[in-house]
């Protein structure tokens, strides 16, 4: 009692009883005889609007806290996806199975919101734009576990990550180290347990990033980054939705984060929905002494592929194959 009376209420719900004991002075046998005992049966997190614990308001150690028992609910019950389909938690943790890799990451549920949620506050909509896995993140993850020299001894930065599930997926493949970045608070907490989720090792950090010349010269110069740039950046996606100068200012963090050495690229995945926004990318790449390689993301007839995309996914790119592509930037 004395334990939960120092916590916020909103972590009891999530907490074990054996956590709650380690939180203040109390005997061994009463830890032992709490171990198999559990305070947290919560099932929905994601937005208070939609009746959820609201994801925003819990510490990234809460945060931890539930991925961390909902992977042991789900390893307990041999299902892919944890919660199960039907509690329509907005966020859910879910598994995929990439060649030899199982990656597991809390996410934005595809099927936990109607398309055009008419009833949702604008602040909610934006919130979750991050949490989404959009389409090109997983063909890219598919991309370069194909291709695992490519990442191999380099340093690897990664913009506008989201949930991370692209800059997990590429420290499967032994870079020398990996940056994760988004300009949410609520993106790099995710991050954050996501990578705890899959118990990786690897050296990396995650730090708050929004796209500009100004903001990516303090990111190279911080203790993290330590004034040493990057051979591969990453990006998936990043500019659905966003404005002209938007994309000028991702080429401005990546002219400034990329290194001037040979073989450094900047890989950006996009599903093409505006054709202008596309012709503004390659305009921007090229005022910043970029030129580009088109690289195709789809691959049809490939079980493992076709294994590592979530149905809808499937659904989407099998539709308008050629609209999701992949450009693979270089210095002039």
């Amino acid at each position: 009692a004395a334990a939960a009376a120092e916590l916020p209420a909103n972590l009891l719900r999530y907490a074990s009883l054996v956590d709650l004991l380690r939180s203040s002075a109390c005997s061994h046998e009463w830890l032992a005889a709490a171990t198999a005992e559990q305070l947290w049966m919560h099932h929905r997190l994601g937005l208070s609007s939609r009746g959820d614990e609201d994801v925003r308001d819990l510490s990234r150690a809460a945060l931890r806290s539930v991925t961390s028992r909902w992977l042991c609910f789900m390893l307990s019950s041999g299902s892919p996806v944890f919660p199960p389909p039907c509690t329509k938690s907005t966020l859910h943790v879910q598994e995929r199975r990439l060649l030899k890799h199982t990656l597991r990451v809390l996410q934005l549920n595809p099927d936990a919101l109607r398309k055009g949620d008419r009833g949702m506050p604008w602040a909610d909509r934006n919130a979750i734009v991050g949490l989404r896995v959009w389409i090109s993140c997983p063909l890219m993850c598919w991309y370069f576990a194909r291709r695992p020299e490519t990442l191999r001894d380099r340093r690897v930065c990664c913009l506008g990550e989201g949930v991370g599930l692209l800059g997990i997926s590429l420290m499967q493949h032994a870079p020398s180290y990996t940056l994760l970045t988004d300009g949410s608070d609520l993106c790099t907490s995710l991050m954050t347990a996501n990578i705890a989720l899959n118990g990786l090792r690897a050296s990396f950090d995650v730090s708050e990033h929004t796209f500009g010349g100004p903001a990516a010269q303090g990111l190279l110069h911080s203790e993290k980054v330590g004034n040493k740039a990057f051979d591969v950046i990453t990006a998936s996606d990043v500019v659905y939705g966003r404005t002209l100068p938007a994309v000028d200012a991702l080429f401005e963090s990546v002219d400034v984060l990329l290194a001037h050495t040979p073989g450094a690229a900047f890989y950006h995945g996009y599903t093409e929905r505006i054709p202008e926004l596309t012709s503004a990318l390659l305009e921007s790449a090229e005022q910043h002494g970029f030129q580009c390689e088109q690289l195709p993301l789809w691959e049809d007839g490939l079980p493992d592929l076709h294994a590592f995309l979530l149905p809808g996914e499937r659904r989407a790119v099998e539709q308008k194959p050629s609209a999701t592509f992949m450009h693979r930037f270089t210095r002039r």
